[in-house]
């Protein structure tokens, strides 16, 4: 039995279609409702309970504007280190959050930086917009290393984990990031 051509295209067509939507299942956060506003809860990184200390991960990310960098560039200062993709949306919804805990902070040495799990391109093409006021490293492959060293198991962008002074992860944080639940962290991270 022949197909048209219509038929055919057609079908490939919803083919397309599904594995679109699989793929937006796959990486859409579901522990937040997006539509609700809610978000899910901060808790301690997995493993050590002292939680993993970031100057020793050895895994250098492109920056945004070149070069390279290591988290323990910003040794001895809290981090907030937030892994997003330009196609996420709650990932773009919670930048503008991100630039002003960034400018807020800054007097108690703060520091957002920015994980793209992204090609350069399209980050590249997106902070023209987003016009980021903090550090973006670029990372695809490497990204998702660095996150996993850092102690993110179940990886849904965005995800966000705090950093103290020491270089201890204190808090993971998977899903959109609201205010209310980065300043309770980040007051944790500031006062150590």
């Amino acid at each position: 039995m022949k197909l048209s051509r219509v038929v055919r295209y057609s079908l490939a067509w919803l083919g397309f279609v599904a594995m679109g939507y699989a793929l937006t299942l796959m990486f859409t956060d579901r522990v937040a409702d997006d539509d609700a506003n809610t978000s899910s809860a901060i808790v301690p990184p997995a493993g050590d309970d002292r939680g993993v200390d970031v100057n020793t991960i050895d895994i250098a990310l492109a920056v945004l504007g070149g070069g390279e960098q290591r988290l323990s560039a910003w040794q001895g200062k809290p981090l907030v280190v937030n892994f997003w993709a330009t196609w996420c949306a709650p990932c773009r919804r919670e930048i503008p959050l991100l630039k002003t805990l960034q400018d807020e902070y800054a007097a108690d040495e703060l520091t957002v930086i920015g994980v793209a799990i992204d090609e350069m391109d399209a980050v590249q093409i997106y902070a023209e917009d987003a016009q980021f006021n903090y550090p973006v490293l670029v990372g695809e492959d490497s990204g998702f290393r660095m996150a996993s060293a850092i102690g993110v198991q179940n990886f849904y962008v965005p995800i966000t984990a705090f950093v103290d002074r020491s270089g201890r992860v204190t808090r993971i944080h998977t899903g959109e990031v609201h205010r209310e639940d980065a300043e309770l962290a980040i007051r944790e991270i500031v006062a150590r």
